[in-house]
């Protein structure tokens, strides 16, 4: 069906937007929502614009008494359609913490396999069968934004399947080590160890700054919405989240380094 018109502030009303999903009808037809906005997320469709769009679902559901799926049809195929009026948004800050996320786990992978051969004091080596495992790891990782619609949506039939193969990967990596293959890397252990850390806390940094300044909350035009200490905590929280996620990868290397030196 038709899209209804967009839902404007009523007249005076100069309340802060506020998080979609703090809505009470958002929370009733979470379900429905949550796909809704699945759909427009996966193509970078900005926060404000899905917000403006879920508000006109409820603007419409509450004066009809209908439900979003009676009204609008599937989530998934309204926000198809949402998608083609509207257009995709910039997918740059997507793709910039996928690769991000690759750079972490190439390090993570190099850095606390260079721990455990620092501590048995011999060098860092790799054969040609264990460079491809570790490329195939990254890509995985790279590619993720490409997959993740289908990964998301049947979390079986791909998802572990996609998951399975990185972790094929890096297994694979680590048991054709003590195969008798030609060695093409042949590398310092301990310089690597410690310049991976540091390189790992950098990446850390940067993806922390990168998902502070990528940051879209979906939020609804219509008012009555919690602002004040409500929107600081959602802040904060915001800030809490984005630290933790940028820095997970600096504590597993040294946790592996130390399981690595101790085994």
């Amino acid at each position: 069906m038709n899209a209804t018109p967009a839902v404007q502030p009523a007249a005076g009303d100069h309340s802060v937007p506020g998080d979609v999903w703090s809505r009470d009808f958002v929370h009733r037809h979470r379900k429905w929502c949550e796909d809704f906005v699945l759909e427009l997320r996966l193509v970078d469709v900005p926060g404000r614009v899905i917000g403006d769009r879920l508000a006109e679902v409820e603007s419409h559901c509450v004066e009809t008494g209908q439900f979003p799926e009676e009204a609008f049809g599937d989530a998934a195929a309204y926000g198809k359609a949402v998608v083609a009026e509207a257009g995709r948004g910039s997918s740059v800050g997507v793709w910039s913490t996928a690769l991000l996320s690759a750079g972490q786990v190439l390090v993570l992978f190099v850095g606390s396999g260079a721990a455990a051969r620092w501590a048995h004091d011999k060098l860092l080596t790799y054969n040609a069968v264990q460079v491809v495992c570790l490329v195939g790891v990254v890509l995985l990782v790279a590619l993720l934004p490409k997959a993740l619609g289908a990964v998301i949506r049947r979390p079986l039939v791909v998802g572990v399947p996609y998951l399975s193969l990185g972790v094929a990967a890096g297994v694979g990596a680590a048991l054709v080590s003590g195969l008798a293959l030609p060695v093409i890397v042949s590398l310092s252990a301990a310089p690597v160890a410690v310049g991976l850390f540091v390189v790992s806390v950098l990446l850390s940094v940067v993806s922390y700054v990168n998902l502070r300044r990528s940051e879209d909350p979906v939020v609804s035009p219509l008012a009555g919405e919690p602002t004040g200490d409500s929107a600081l905590s959602g802040s904060r929280t915001d800030r809490r989240v984005s630290l933790y996620s940028s820095f997970v990868f600096p504590v597993i290397y040294v946790i592996l380094a130390m399981m690595n030196w101790v085994a």
